[in-house]
């Protein structure tokens, strides 16, 4: 059985409420786990890439945020 990112990686998380909505549409008491930041390896990533450009997969994320005006400037992408 895999070892869990979780347990390998230092991760950072966001306070809990901060991906909740102003008016929760959860249960009161509801436990959150908000971390913010993933790092699969890009191997493991079968289906796509969720961004604010749209859904890519992982081949065709590098091209597409290359050719976006969004946040470009300060992203740096490993190459594989």
């Amino acid at each position: 059985k895999p070892t869990p990112l979780y347990q390998t990686h230092l991760l950072e998380f966001s306070q809990p409420h901060s991906c909740l909505l102003a008016s929760s549409l959860s249960s009161a008491g509801i436990e959150v786990w908000n971390p913010a930041f993933d790092v699969t390896p890009h191997d493991l990533i079968t289906g796509g890439i969720i961004t604010e450009l749209g859904v890519f997969a992982p081949e065709e994320l590098r091209a597409a945020l290359s050719t976006s005006n969004s946040f470009t400037h300060s992203l740096t992408l490993p190459h594989p």
